[in-house]
């Protein structure tokens, strides 16, 4: 009868020593939980490093004696608290400073005046001379020539955008979407110079200085009709000629 006495006083000892186990090992599981988060915050920012030293102290105590876990939780909620706020801290302060540049930039913009830097003229020369292109010469080898280019035109309007216009300090570089609206306008249906009421294109030929006057109006001419027979509906008028006057000055 003693020993079914004991056994059932067992039972219950048995019972309340696993729900402890359990317990330690929920509170061994919160614990590496709470590390893992304190590692993580430490990541956010440099004023957290205070923080999280309290936390792993706090961890540490919690190790040595587990029966004061309720403590430690709340002890390093507080310090996570603390935390975040600094966290939040920065971050307001980090917004500030980026309005206050944003506005000491706008103002040195209106000081700087750049309608009186910066005229319609100055403008178009600076794109002019950035828009530039044209053939350099040959590079021959093994008998093979190659076609040498300086420069390099703009080839579309985010290109023309960026342009760079000029760098100043204190503001910057001037490119020229800052200055200006630059759009891209369909002119398809305009026309810049009529012949006979007819649209046409305006081309200038002009001889070298060692070339003769009349032949290159013969090579010009003959070219010209090549180009009538080869693009049906093309038609080249000639405003001027200048082959033409040495003809009659031979011939009188």
């Amino acid at each position: 009868a003693k020993l079914d006495e004991l056994t059932m006083q067992q039972e219950p000892l048995d019972t309340k020593k696993q729900q402890i186990s359990l317990r330690l090992e929920q509170i061994d599981t919160a614990l590496a939980n709470l590390e893992t988060e304190l590692m993580t915050a430490g990541m956010l920012a440099d004023k957290a490093q205070e923080g999280l030293k309290a936390a792993q102290d706090a961890y540490q105590k919690m190790e040595a004696s587990k029966m004061q876990a309720s403590v430690g939780f709340s002890s390093s909620a507080a310090k996570m608290s603390t935390t975040e706020n600094a966290l939040a801290q920065s971050e307001s302060q980090l917004q500030s400073a980026t309005e206050q540049f944003n506005h000491a930039r706008e103002e040195a913009l209106k000081k700087a005046d750049l309608s009186t830097l910066l005229t319609k003229e100055m403008v178009s020369n600076l794109i002019l001379a950035q828009n530039f292109s044209m053939p350099a010469g040959y590079l021959y080898q093994d008998q093979e020539a190659c076609l040498l280019k300086v420069g390099e035109g703009i080839q579309d309007i985010d290109q023309l955008q960026n342009t760079l216009l000029m760098r100043m300090d204190g503001v910057g570089d001037i490119r020229l979407g800052d200055v200006a609206q630059v759009t891209m306008l369909d002119t398809a249906g305009e026309s810049y110079a009529k012949v006979n009421g007819s649209p046409a294109v305006l081309v200038s030929i002009q001889k070298g200085s060692t070339a003769s006057t009349s032949a290159v109006s013969k090579a010009v001419n003959s070219a010209f009709r090549e180009l009538e027979e080869k693009y049906p509906g093309l038609h080249i008028t000639s405003l001027m000629d200048q082959g033409d006057y040495i003809k009659m000055t031979v011939n009188t």
